[in-house]
């Protein structure tokens, strides 16, 4: 399958975490696009920006382990993005 997701720095994260919708989670094509997405903006520290549409719950569990997030909106575009063809 070839594919792209726009997105810019967070381009090559967006990449993988397509591919581990499919792979690993066994997302359908159009899921894997749609799911909530993550980035990680720097080299250093503990910041990781997540989109909205992760639970709650999964905010604080990362929270707890000393990152610091800032969450974003719905299908923010600094997460990149993809359609399905």
């Amino acid at each position: 399958m070839a594919f792209g997701i726009m997105g810019g720095w967070n381009q090559s994260q967006a990449h993988a975490q397509f591919v581990a919708n499919l792979v690993d989670f066994k997302m359908n094509i159009q899921a894997g696009l749609e799911a909530p997405r993550f980035s990680k903006q720097t080299f250093s520290g503990c910041d990781v920006m997540m989109e909205n549409r992760f639970g709650q719950n999964v905010a604080e569990r990362i929270d707890d382990k000393g990152h610091k997030i800032e969450v974003k909106g719905t299908f923010s575009s600094g997460m990149g993005g993809g359609k399905r063809l």
